[in-house]
């Protein structure tokens, strides 16, 4: 090699190492500054952030002075004072959470002598929590009073013509039943009083916490009380986000709202009538391609695709995956407030901008799974035959429960459910069925021992069980047969042909 090239890769050496000194360079300034720039964000946030207290320390008094009008006796309890909230959502707060208050004092809890009656303490207990999650705030007001009456809310349903007739209230789950009380003006009472009506105005509630960027549940049990669960962010101004690209747009999911990502295949997608399911973690879930349910248009081989990424997301007590072409990130992000124009889209609830400038919408994830029972899959539902023979669908699982329940309601059978063994057992007592399709691990009442009960009991003695379960082990499979069971499907063979058969060899058409 001449000395002249020798000069030249001397040369060549040094400016690489020059480059790299100042690549290094960049790169620590660049996470020098990125954690001044948290610093300042982390205490920006923190001089906006005030204990529930605030409102919370109000609440006694309310709930004191309610009950001695309305002649009540009522234990509050208050927990998680001390949770902090960005000011500006404290304040908004506090009109939702007073109003639930009202509701629960005037028409959840009952009388000292209505209590005395149905074996309960002459007080009411209710009780306000809060406490953080993640990066969500959960509060939690509950009471233990008369719970949500199911057949008022179905009759209330029909009167007002919120649902069209008693076929169409039939489709109905005991989840979207109860969630029939957001409906704008919706009540299940005759005399609406000046403190407050059992459903009336919670539309409001609704409106208010989605305005905040959260979700509300409910959970109720006749006779036992009803919880109230508000899912907020901590602030409104930052959240912390699953980034993920679909079609050409990026999109993100709040993260609170994810469960997990999973990567499946063709293989792995069960067809349910109209629509699509995965089964995951001994459940199934309903599957959505994101640009379906956000109304985009999607080619051919979008769909047809051998491998997919899905996003499990939850909201209101449901659980849905959601395909999008890829995972990109995971990241805290600055919300911006949208459009005027973007109001009408209400699976989207923000917007932030990325380091690039592309624009990422923030997925409002309760109206997104609100919106899946809207999509359907090409092909039509097979059409309902003739049929009044009735199935009584039991499962711990509202996902498993309703993918069940809505093949059997193609295929015309009169479906109802229940959410654990204890719950099936009532209502066989109380009402009359065919068929009885049991999950086996169920909080409360398993499946053996509903079957038992069953076989024990003189007036359901033959009444045909299904267990459909997880467990695929022959010693449950000869413990399902030896308590009564008629047909024993495990979850990871299921579909619903299988489960047709099944039903149809054991109580016809």
């Amino acid at each position: 090699m001449s000395e002249d090239a020798r000069d030249r890769l001397e040369e060549m050496d040094r400016l690489f190492g020059r480059l790299s000194s100042l690549i290094k360079d960049r790169r620590e300034a660049t996470a020098a500054l990125e954690l001044v720039h948290n610093d300042i964000q982390q205490s920006t946030l923190g001089m906006r952030m005030i204990p529930l207290r605030a409102i919370f320390d109000a609440f006694p008094r309310a709930v004191r002075d309610l009950a001695k009008t309305l002649q009540k006796q009522v234990e509050l309890v208050i927990e998680g004072a001390e949770t902090e909230m960005d000011r500006k959502m404290v304040e908004k707060l506090n009109e939702p959470l007073i109003h639930l208050i009202r509701n629960a004092v005037d028409h959840g809890l009952e009388t000292p002598q209505e209590r005395l009656n149905a074996g309960k303490p002459e007080a009411g207990r209710m009780r306000i929590s809060a406490m953080l999650e993640g990066n969500s705030i959960v509060i939690d007001v509950e009471d233990d009073g008369r719970g949500l009456d199911l057949e008022r809310i179905k009759a209330r349903a029909l009167e007002k013509k919120i649902v069209q007739d008693a076929e169409e209230l039939k489709r109905y789950s005991e989840h979207e039943l109860v969630n029939l009380i957001f409906h704008p003006g919706f009540s299940t009472l005759e005399f609406i009083t000046d403190i407050s009506g059992r459903g009336f105005g919670m539309d409001v509630v609704k409106q208010s916490v989605e305005a905040l960027k959260g979700y509300i549940s409910i959970r109720t049990a006749k006779n036992v009380g009803s919880l109230f669960t508000i899912h907020l962010p901590v602030t409104l101004t930052a959240l912390r986000a699953l980034i993920v690209r679909a079609g050409h747009n990026q999109y993100a999911f709040p993260l609170p709202t994810v469960e997990e990502t999973v990567k499946i295949t063709r293989a792995d997608i069960i067809q349910v009538i109209d629509r699509q399911a995965i089964r995951q973690r001994n459940q199934l879930i309903g599957l959505y391609h994101l640009l379906d349910v956000m109304g985009q248009p999607m080619d051919d081989t979008t769909r047809q695709r051998e491998e997919y990424f899905a996003v499990i997301a939850r909201a209101s007590g449901e659980r849905k995956a959601f395909i999008v072409d890829d995972i990109l990130d995971e990241r805290d992000i600055i919300v911006k407030p949208l459009p005027s124009y973007f109001h009408s889209v209400r699976q989207v609830s923000s917007a932030t901008v990325t380091a690039d400038n592309e624009i990422v919408l923030v997925l409002h994830v309760p109206e997104l799974i609100g919106q899946t029972r809207q999509v359907m899959v090409s092909g039509q539902p097979v059409a309902p035959k003739k049929t009044v023979s009735r199935i009584l669908v039991v499962d711990d699982s509202l996902n498993t429960r309703e993918i069940e329940k809505t093949i059997l309601q193609a295929y015309g059978y009169d479906v109802e459910t229940a959410t654990d063994g204890l719950d099936a057992f009532e209502k066989i007592k109380m009402n009359s069925y065919d068929l009885v399709v049991t999950d086996l691990e169920m909080p409360i009442m398993d499946g053996f021992t509903l079957t038992s009960k069953i076989r024990a009991t003189d007036t359901v003695r033959n009444l045909p069980v299904v267990m459909v379960t997880s467990r695929e082990s022959a010693d449950d499979k000869r413990r399902g047969l030896e308590v009564g069971a008629n047909a024993y499907i495990v979850k990871g063979s299921f579909d619903q042909t299988n489960l047709i058969d099944t039903v149809e060899s054991l109580i016809g058409l």
